[in-house]
């Protein structure tokens, strides 16, 4: 995991993976909740579901904040690949 700090002044990690085992996750519930048009709205985010339009939004300079994955495709080189190029808050 590395970090660096945003024009913000906040931290951002790249690459970093956890592991999420229950719905109530708040990563879990904010990704949900970006079913509701004002959410999205109210983060400037949305979901993008498949691993293609993943690398698809990453190869046209879109930044992913959150990368969702099951367990069995850790060590996958797509996903692994995709992972080290999300940027999370």
């Amino acid at each position: 995991m590395s970090g660096h700090t945003g024009g913000g002044g906040e931290t951002r990690h790249v690459g970093q993976v956890k592991e999420v085992t229950s719905l109530a996750n708040p990563v879990i519930k904010d990704i949900r909740a970006l079913a509701l048009k004002k959410y999205r709205d109210a983060e400037g985010a949305f979901m993008a579901e498949g691993l293609k339009l993943v690398i698809d939004a990453l190869d046209l300079g879109w930044s992913i904040r959150t990368l969702v994955f099951a367990k069995s495709q850790r060590g996958n080189a797509a996903v692994e690949k995709a992972a080290a190029r999300t940027v999370a808050r």
